[in-house]
């Protein structure tokens, strides 16, 4: 089943699904399991509060220790994609910056395509990424530099030495293109999540067995519904990095423009004032 409807929701709708989710089971379950559970397991003969406390703590710890590697693998999945982001960004300025010491309508070409090709990466690939889509639609600008930069042959050494740099840098730009449109597809295993889902089940679960006040236990099945909502609504939100209201922006793009833009500004105001 398809679940990444989820991501087309604003951050409190995504809260409130997995809230209601966690915590009608929660409830209802221990309603809809009171009786039998009465029955068959309450007695005054066993203090069965005590050997449930027993078990619950077994199977809380071992919970909590895989709930928290996987928020902990989730939250460096989404700092690593946002790293491949501000890599790419970054090589993009600093090949603009090295295409300087080319022969100036070369330079001028080279440098028109790396902004053709972020404004593009904003434009066109990001909504691909929102949609889990692989995010090619800038390709063939990105191409483009690559053809431009292979057309110009140096002649004198100092050229030649710049246009090896520029190659360089182009490669390292090439490498943190491919690590960014494949880090898109990047997720948690479904067999992650399908520990992940049996182990809240179970945690649940055990709780109906606790003899108590039905309103308490009502009460504290929802503070249980809300502490798992919280760390799943957490996994889920981060899990896509490239995906959702709370996913990688094109901000790193942005900025790589404004300095390319204000770079510009002053080049073309120092020629202006000489």
């Amino acid at each position: 089943m398809n679940f990444f409807w989820l991501y087309d929701l604003s951050n409190w709708e995504l809260y409130a699904v997995i809230f209601v989710t966690f915590s009608s089971f929660s409830v209802f379950g221990y309603l809809i399991a009171k009786k039998p559970l009465t029955k068959y397991f309450h007695s005054k003969d066993i203090e069965i509060n005590d050997v449930i406390s027993h078990f619950t703590g077994i199977i809380g710890i071992f919970f909590g220790i895989l709930i928290g590697l996987v928020a902990v693998g989730v939250w460096e999945n989404y700092n690593s994609c946002q790293e491949k982001v501000d890599a790419e960004s970054g090589n993009a300025m600093s090949l603009y910056r090295d295409c300087s010491g080319l022969p100036f309508q070369v330079s001028k070409v080279i440098k028109e395509d790396i902004k053709i090709y972020l404004k593009n990466v904003i434009k066109k690939e990001w909504p691909q990424s929102k949609k889990g889509n692989l995010p090619l639609a800038a390709i063939d600008d990105f191409n483009k530099i690559q053809q431009d930069l292979i057309l110009f042959n140096p002649i004198t050494e100092r050229d030649k030495i710049v246009y090896t740099l520029c190659l360089d840098k182009f490669s390292i730009l090439a490498n943190s293109r491919r690590e960014r449109v494949y880090a898109t597809q990047n997720g948690l295993p479904p067999i992650v999540w399908t520990v992940t889902i049996i182990g809240c089940i179970v945690l649940i679960s055990i709780s109906w067995f606790f003899e108590t006040d039905t309103r308490l236990h009502i009460v504290m099945s929802l503070i249980v519904g809300i502490l798992l909502s919280t760390v799943m609504y957490m996994i889920v939100a981060l899990d896509w990095p490239f995906r959702g209201t709370l996913s990688i922006d094109t901000g790193a793009y942005k900025f790589t423009l404004d300095r390319i833009h204000e770079t510009e500004a002053k080049q073309n105001l120092f020629q202006l004032t000489n």
